[in-house]
């Protein structure tokens, strides 16, 4: 078979011969978000602007006592922690979820703006301390910030599938906490926003290949890709003047809403529509574990209808999103 790097509408021949891509590994990328607030408005709109980004899944609750659970007992990259929390004050579940052990970045949420309050806040061991209200776009540049910071730290432990990797200690450690012997290599990172960038990646990824020569050509794969996402909406609002409730079905391209509705399988093609507006050589469709067998087929035949032999379709079993779209 011709090799066509750069391209990625050989997924799966090409992925078929990769044996060590699985996708919740895949997956393990996405960067949690422990949300704490008890501000039930607030807190559901973290939630929905966090995750129209394909890089942040959430865990959102409403107490300190929930929020130190899940700090201590789940593996989350960065927390937003309120102050004014109904079982405790939150500089004081930041003390103790630094006593814990808990070393991911912790930004606090507060109205309170005096100077007094900020030295509180970081003297508790928070690294950033923000007053409400506040515009996403700012919060989201500081929790990309920290999370750049702290994987470059002595602290940072990345997820790989059933592994965790300790950069600072050069360490690799199963599920019961063993050692992995690792080995000194030369490796180049070639960063992707969505699951369907780091796909085409991988495929364009040649093993014969100097390290130079595949960053260049899995970077030049990763240009051509468009992705979107169809994901439910976690609260009500609205889409061009038209409610969306809660629990509806939302489509999702270019960080943004561009469909909404009730109903899977006209939400999916109106996404892909929209995405394929300036033309698909190449439709990929990984579908979610929420989505049922009969349901995925209807919805992957009537676009095979539209898109024929160009249309891939993947089963990546992954949360919070019923469909990955990439187009090329």
């Amino acid at each position: 078979m011709k090799k066509r790097c750069g391209r990625c509408f050989p997924f799966s021949s090409r992925i078929s011969n990769i044996s060590a891509i699985h996708f919740d590994k895949i997956m393990s990328s996405i960067k949690k978000i422990l949300i704490v607030d008890d501000d039930d408005a607030l807190r559901g709109s973290l939630v929905e602007q966090l995750q129209l980004h394909e890089s942040f899944s959430c865990l959102a609750v409403a107490s300190a006592a929930a929020g130190l659970e899940h700090a201590r007992s789940s593996h989350v990259d960065l927390v937003l922690l309120d102050v004014g929390l109904p079982d405790m004050d939150g500089r004081e579940a930041c003390r103790l979820m630094r006593k814990a052990g808990v070393k991911v970045p912790i930004i606090m949420l507060t109205g309170a703006d005096t100077d007094s309050d900020t030295i509180l806040g970081l003297d508790a061991g928070a690294n950033d301390y923000v007053t409400k209200p506040f515009r996403f776009g700012v919060l989201l540049a500081r929790i990309r910030a920290h999370l750049r910071s702290h994987e470059n730290s002595d602290d940072a432990v990345f997820k790989i599938g059933p592994y965790s990797f300790r950069p600072g200690a050069k360490m690799l450690l199963d599920t019961e906490e063993k050692k992995i012997r690792l080995t000194e290599k030369d490796l180049a990172v070639v960063p992707t926003r969505s699951i369907p960038e780091c796909l085409s990646a991988l495929v364009a990824f040649d093993p014969d290949s100097e390290m130079d020569q595949n960053r260049a050509q899995m970077s030049e794969a990763i240009e051509g890709v468009r992705s979107g996402a169809v994901t439910r909406a976690v609260r009500d609002s609205k889409y061009k003047g038209s409610k969306i409730r809660e629990g509806d079905f939302i489509g999702l391209f270019k960080g943004s809403i561009v469909t909404a509705g009730t109903e899977l399988p006209e939400v999916t093609l109106k996404l892909v529509e929209r995405m394929a507006e300036k033309g698909a050589d190449v439709v990929t469709l990984i579908r979610g574990e929420a989505v049922a067998e009969d349901a995925g087929s209807d919805i992957e035949s009537r676009l095979r209808e539209i898109y024929g032999g160009d249309l891939e379709v993947l089963i990546g079993n992954q949360p919070l999103y019923h469909y990955l779209v990439g187009i090329e």
